[in-house]
């Protein structure tokens, strides 16, 4: 991972230390220096914007000093900012089509009021308004305000500083006041660029659904993308990549010889999103055996879109197409691909609207990271450990999110409002972190006593087996299938026919507001050799270590047992259920720098 190097002794000013200075530059290599036959295939073709307009999620920050997130009552759910101080600060990279006035609105709540911010160029280098907070009564009552600041064209970095605090802030919106984004942020339009819009633009969705997602309206009239395709080999800059003539359809160029930290940056490649929401992304990937894992971003790595998971295909040349649906905000883009690991090769990807248009946002600090393989999750490596607190910090942006969708057991399939859920994790050398986002309109723990009948309460359940070997775990402590309760009793089997408590195994926080709630984790990870009521040591966690996972909710409505258990990975014989006794059937976790 790219280290981030915040200077201190400036108001939030920071160094990014990227390779090469991978940034919007176009002084590398260009595309003319890779022959291929799609020479005009670097061309992103695009409908005209009538008018600007963008909405930031205030939890969606690229930096800040001094916030913190929680679970919001707001419109849409998810997450809002708070706990401001005087001097605090947060930023967001924007990309403003054409200098003018514009319109920043704020969805802000404040029990008291007396707040004051100030919006100006990240760094303070200028300031372009300021307005007053007053009281809206409660930390939860929402109201909007505005004002009309004259902005800059082009990618920046945009800052609220807290003058003076006690509010808390749910998103920014960015309009345009009699202001056309400029012609030159248009791509030229090159016919052999277009792919046919016969090409299939619909996918699974593994985003929240909207009852758990901060929605954006949007006009039936809105613009729509016509599908982007971007040849791997036409980077405006890159890191580690070779490229190579590819046996793949339509011939030319893919790019190779990956390794982990390699990046692409395309941007010498303006693509312009008409309107905020939910895109398909497709990138035609092949890898002889490993598999693949890489983020797609913004060049430069200021926004990170998705973790996109694959499987080996069965040679270098063996092309498949993997589909991820990542959220992308309206205005000029500029994309980038960062390797999380080798041995896999790329030839295109494009974009193109999920059918429908706009839709809601990811209520994520990911933004609608994506976990494409459900029975494997690639775990990245953490640099600053989050709090566990129940709420989500900017730690967790690193991770991808994966559905936790597949009917396990039960004797009814839950409703998208009875329940619906996502984990992500990351690690470092002392403890594996997971989150999970589960939406649950009863949240039941109908026994005092943690060890009864834990099984038919609402919980939480991973299943552990730190080495992958498989086999029997249930009287043994080869592997774990923990049950985490809403109150954070650890429950599972170790050496007898009797449930333990193993509180000390897992650090645990749940936050809940409405139907959301919120579990963080700290899990200590345990070798074969673990003694139970002995002096057990965690082990220490690596880059590259394979682990045995697999992720789980058991969910009850007040029923004399539980009504449905849903999990993470779909296995050959729908055996999932039997985690409990077979490691076997576990999904697969990899530990990734």
């Amino acid at each position: 991972m790219n280290e981030i190097t915040i200077n201190w002794n400036a108001p939030y000013a920071w160094v990014l230390n990227w390779a090469n200075n991978y940034a919007n530059n176009t002084t590398g290599p260009s595309s003319s220096s890779s022959a291929t036959s799609r020479s005009s295939s670097s061309q992103a073709v695009v409908s005209s914007v009538a008018a600007f307009s963008q909405r930031i999620e205030a939890e969606n920050f690229a930096n800040m000093s001094g916030i913190d997130t929680q679970a919001t009552s707001d419109l849409g759910g998810g997450l809002n900012v708070g706990w401001t101080d005087a001097g605090d600060w947060i930023t967001y990279p924007v990309n403003i089509p054409a200098a003018g006035q514009y319109k920043v609105s704020y969805r802000i709540a404040s029990q008291n009021g007396g707040g004051i911010l100030r919006l100006e160029k990240a760094g303070g280098g200028a300031t372009y308004g300021q307005l007053s907070v007053r009281s809206t009564g409660n930390w939860q009552a929402w109201e909007t305000i505005d004002h009309q600041v004259p902005l800059p064209a082009g990618q920046q970095t945009i800052a609220i500083y807290v003058v003076a605090g006690g509010f808390n802030l749910n998103w920014i919106q960015i309009e345009s006041v009699g202001v056309a984004p400029s012609s030159s942020s248009q791509a030229t339009s090159q016919s052999s660029s277009i792919v046919p819009s016969s090409r299939s633009s619909s996918s699974s969705s593994p985003l929240p659904s909207s009852s758990s997602s901060k929605t954006s309206a949007s006009s039936s009239s809105a613009p729509v993308m016509t599908l982007v395709k971007i040849e791997a080999e036409s980077f405006a800059q890159m890191s580690g990549f070779q490229t190579q003539a590819t046996s793949d359809e339509g011939g030319g160029l893919n790019v190779g010889w990956t390794d982990a930290g390699d990046w692409l940056s395309y941007s010498n490649t303006a693509v312009t999103i008409p309107t905020t929401g939910l895109y398909t992304l497709e990138l035609r990937v092949a890898s002889e055996s490993s598999g693949g894992s890489l983020v797609f971003e913004e060049a430069g790595g200021a926004q990170s879109y998705g973790t996109i998971n694959f499987a080996a295909t069965g040679g270098w040349q063996q092309w498949k197409t993997v589909t991820a649906t990542v959220n992308l905000s309206a205005g000029t883009h500029r994309f980038g691909i960062k390797a999380l690991n080798g041995g896999w090769n790329l030839n295109w990807f494009s974009l193109s609207q999920v059918s429908g248009g706009a839709s809601s946002s990811s209520n994520s600090s990911s933004s609608s990271s994506v976990n494409t393989d459900p029975n494997h999750y690639n775990a990245p490596r953490v640099t600053s450990a989050p709090v566990i607190d129940g709420v989500v910090d900017s730690s967790w942006s690193a991770a991808s999110w994966a559905p936790i969708d597949v009917f396990w057991l039960g004797s009814q399939q839950p409703t998208a409002a009875d329940f619906s859920g996502r984990y992500k994790a990351m690690w470092d050398a002392n403890y594996l972190y997971l989150l999970f986002d589960i939406t649950d309109d009863v949240l039941l723990d109908a026994s005092s006593n943690p060890l009864e009948r834990y099984w038919d309460d609402d919980s939480v359940e991973i299943f552990i087996d730190e080495n992958k070997n498989g086999g029997n775990h249930q009287y043994n402590t080869s592997a774990w299938a923990y049950h985490i309760g809403t109150l954070g009793d650890t429950v599972d089997f170790t050496n007898s026919t009797s449930p333990k408590l193993l509180n000390d195994h897992i650090t645990v926080k749940r936050v809940t507001v409405g139907t959301k709630h919120m579990w963080e984790m700290r899990v200590r990870i345990y070798g074969e050799n673990y003694v139970d009521g002995g002096a057990n040591t965690p082990l220490t966690l690596t880059a590259g270590k394979q682990i045995g996972f697999s992720a789980a909710y058991n969910d009850n409505d007040a029923s004399a047992q539980r009504e449905s258990m849903m999990g993470s990975v779909n296995t050959q014989g729908h055996k999932n259920d039997q985690g409990y006794i077979n490691a076997s059937v576990f999904g697969s976790m990899t530990l990734i720098n």
